[in-house]
């Protein structure tokens, strides 16, 4: 049920962008390709970080157990696989600072050479 919610949700979203002609929507889809979903981007920034510093930051998270993290991440599709399917890849290990000014410069780069 939550996954229609959230897909009527999206083309609500992207229709009434396409309407007012908007130059750049930003879509945050964790399971991008799990979903089967690249087919509706343009490109694809992927954010992804070392397994271990993802076991840490989900541990992190109230009530959160490493079993439940490992079963979790052994579902995903490779961090190399997403990498070849990405546009951009962008390491997260850093500060959420850094990786925030990054990911514009990334933005920043699309709008001015591909938007």
């Amino acid at each position: 049920y939550i996954h229609k919610e959230v897909k009527k949700s999206r083309d609500k979203f992207l229709t009434k962008h396409k309407k007012k002609k908007t130059k750049i929507v930003i879509l945050d889809i964790p399971l991008l390709f799990e979903s089967r979903l690249s087919h509706i981007c343009d490109y694809i920034i992927l954010l992804c970080a070392p397994k271990k510093t993802k076991i840490l930051r989900a541990m992190a998270r109230k009530g959160m157990k490493k079993n439940i993290i490992l079963k979790i991440l052994k579902n995903q599709l490779s961090d190399s696989y997403k990498k070849k399917k990405s546009d951009f890849v962008i390491n997260t290990s850093k500060t959420k600072n850094h990786s925030f000014k990054v990911i514009l410069g990334v933005i920043s780069n699309i709008i001015k050479n591909h938007a």
